[in-house]
């Protein structure tokens, strides 16, 4: 069992966080937006504890994918005696950034979608310790091959995403802020329904982002903005959570 990390100012609460979890689970999701900013401090400390040179960054993909997996944390916690949701949190935290460290020893490249890969590896990415499975997001794995399903629409696999996402942070969020634009703008997004690609004249008419640009990341864009046209409150979560991810806590 981790050992439970404490943060002098959030973590004594008049009001216990499971409480606050149950609340959230059964569809508060505003409360749960201000879970996670208020608990910014703590989740940075799972990834210092698990790499010491990222005591102070809120910047990095292992902080991202820490967000994502607090996030699913809050989703899969289930009331079991001993176990707090804050040390359930660090075991998830724990296992995805295992999980990330694994993939990038092996593929040599940064993904920013790889949390969110359901195909059938043996070390799924969702899996938690062996005493932990009753914990397991399946509503998770639901929302996920809900978009591959999604995808094929417009001829994207998951693996374009893993395989095609952008490697760099601020480049991301840039396309988050484009396939924002798109979600918004109610013609924008129609026609990218009705064509299956992104309307890039009237897209560059609202931000002055380079034409090669949105080619090259023209499948990540798509499938952010389904994303953001779905039901897929956990991946809808990730979208924002990555769109912060260079954000100071203060």
């Amino acid at each position: 069992m981790l050992s439970f990390v404490r943060n002098k100012n959030i973590a004594e609460k008049p009001h216990k966080i499971e409480d606050t979890i149950n609340s959230i689970q059964q569809g508060d999701f505003a409360l749960r937006e201000k879970l996670i900013l208020e608990y910014k401090p703590f989740i940075l400390k799972c990834v210092s504890m698990y790499n010491h040179s990222l005591e102070n960054d809120y910047s990095s993909d292992e902080f991202s994918i820490a967000l994502i997996a607090f996030n699913e944390a809050i989703n899969t916690y289930k009331i079991v005696k001993g176990m707090s949701f804050l040390n359930f949190s660090q075991i998830v935290i724990r296992n995805r950034l295992n999980d990330y460290a694994r993939k990038k020893q092996k593929d040599k490249q940064v993904v920013s979608l790889e949390s969110l890969r359901g195909d059938n590896e043996e070390n799924h990415p969702y899996d938690v310790p062996t005493e932990d499975k009753s914990f397991l997001g399946l509503e998770v794995r639901d929302e996920i091959n809900a978009l591959i399903q999604e995808l094929k629409q417009y001829q994207i696999s998951l693996g374009d995403l893993i395989h095609r996402s952008p490697k760099q942070v601020d480049t991301r969020k840039r396309m988050i802020h484009l396939a924002r634009l798109i979600h918004d703008n109610s013609p924008l997004l129609s026609k990218l329904k009705r064509t299956k690609g992104i309307p890039i004249k009237e897209l560059m008419e609202l931000s002055p982002v380079c034409r090669k640009t949105i080619e090259q990341n023209r499948k990540y864009i798509i499938a952010l903005v389904v994303i953001l046209d779905s039901k897929f409150e956990t991946m809808k979560g990730y979208i924002s959570n990555c769109g912060r991810s260079e954000l100071n806590a203060n």
